[in-house]
């Protein structure tokens, strides 16, 4: 129960601070399926990336899985396959593989990418010159880690002693 207020109350300070974008900066779209943790494919054919964050690797051909992919795939799934969401750019809008490089937005404000991070399902993944919300990933990172949520509670993800 309180992991689970920690986790409550960063995503509403992260929702407070991190600033909300004008209707005009954010486009809606529906997802229609998940890839991984952090890749989704909109109704329009574009896949995306989900900016600010790595969510664990899924088993492939081309790799092995990690401890926690298929959760992360699994969680983001639910919240967001088949519904329609609001898409909001940084600075760059495309990756080397031509996605869409996005922050997701349900419509009840919760910030997708932040809510994976924040429990424990991905880890922060900062990379200039996309910085918008990068404040609000690492507060969320930094609690999940400090609160052993999701991946920080498997021992392939502890913390190095500092």
């Amino acid at each position: 129960m309180l992991k689970q207020r920690c986790v409550y109350f960063l995503l509403l300070y992260c929702l407070l601070s991190c600033g909300v974008a004008s209707a005009d900066e954010r486009h809606l779209r529906t997802v229609v399926s998940v890839y991984d943790g952090d890749t989704v494919r909109f109704g329009n054919g574009q896949r995306a990336r989900l900016l600010g964050i790595s969510a664990p690797e899924i088993k492939s051909q081309y790799r092995a899985g990690e401890v926690g992919g298929i959760a992360a795939r699994d969680w983001l799934k639910a919240k967001v396959v088949g519904k329609k969401v609001l898409v909001e750019y940084d600075k760059q809008r495309y990756d080397k593989y031509q996605r869409a490089l996005v922050h997701i937005f349900l419509a009840d404000g919760e910030h997708i990418n932040v809510a994976m991070v924040a429990s424990g399902l991905a880890f922060s993944l900062i990379i200039p010159p996309n910085l918008h919300y990068a404040e609000g990933v690492i507060l969320a990172e930094k609690t999940a880690e400090r609160h052993r949520l999701g991946i920080w509670a498997a021992a392939h993800y502890q913390p190095s002693e500092r």
